[in-house]
């Protein structure tokens, strides 16, 4: 009895201890961690979706995310298989389509696409409206393309803007066209955009075939990064513009301005002795 007694005693006192310990410190909130939406659709659709190697559905879906990277994979029925990273700013929606057949170059744009002035219809400091009408005040939304070039965008036809600036929409499902003729870049985009919040939509990265050739020869630098000595064939590069460094060890360097088009063979040739 005795040794029980004083065991109670013990944890009395320790007890007591441990609330004069942290009779004054302040009690820390637990702020809940907010999450994005990243909506992903697919063609064709139906397509099996992975989130961190967890199944997660099918295409169309939209997925909850917390802040930071996620790997999704996304398989069709035939066997092709992508693997993107998800990234949302919390309390964002952003949104990607990913077309599974096999790859086809898109038509370069072969008719002119002219401004229609009854068109796009501006509002809220020259935002565009598509579909000839205003959107009313809180039923809209913003969409922004996340694409490494300019490019036109385009809606049934309609000049909506361009992929450098904010566009405002009504909010649901809308499939735009996104054309730049200097890079022979056509190609259609859908997006899901959300009523009253900014959606991002990644656009997939197109490559195309870049051939170096010099005289007598050189080393080519692209970006900053060496890709070896000329002749130089089917450099596979995203489209855009580059300046490409050419270095012999008696003729000196030059460089020259090359813009990579998408479904086209792309070549540039340097003389080093003129």
């Amino acid at each position: 009895m005795t040794v029980v007694l004083a065991l109670g005693l013990v944890v009395l006192a320790g007890v007591g201890a441990y609330l004069w310990f942290v009779r004054d410190r302040p009690v820390q909130a637990v702020i809940p961690v907010q999450q994005g939406t990243f909506v992903l659709s697919s063609q064709p659709a139906g397509a099996d979706v992975l989130l961190d190697g967890s199944p997660a559905g099918r295409t169309p879906l939209a997925l909850t995310l917390a802040p930071g990277d996620h790997i999704v994979t996304v398989t069709t029925g035939g066997g092709v298989t992508r693997q993107i990273t998800a990234r949302v700013p919390a309390g964002e929606s952003a949104s990607q389509h990913l077309v599974l057949d096999a790859p086809q170059p898109p038509a370069a744009a072969t008719r002119k696409r002219g401004r229609d002035p009854a068109a796009p219809v501006r509002a809220d400091g020259g935002a565009a409206v598509p579909g000839g009408a205003p959107v009313a005040a809180g039923s809209s939304g913003f969409v922004t393309f996340d694409v490494p070039f300019s490019a036109q965008v385009f809606e049934g036809g309609k000049l909506l803007g361009s992929t450098a600036s904010r566009l405002r929409v009504a909010p649901g499902t809308h499939t735009f066209t996104l054309v730049s003729p200097e890079l022979g870049f056509d190609a259609q985009e859908t997006v899901v955009v959300s009523a009253g919040q900014p959606t991002r939509h990644v656009v997939e990265q197109h490559s195309a075939p870049l051939s170096v050739n010099a005289r007598p020869w050189a080393e080519v630098f692209i970006s900053g990064r060496s890709f070896g000595e000329t002749p130089l064939a089917n450099i596979s590069l995203p489209i855009g513009t580059y300046q490409v460094t050419l270095r012999h060890p008696t003729l000196g360097e030059r460089e020259v301005a090359v813009t990579v088009r998408y479904g086209t063979a792309n070549r540039l040739a340097v003389d080093m002795r003129r």
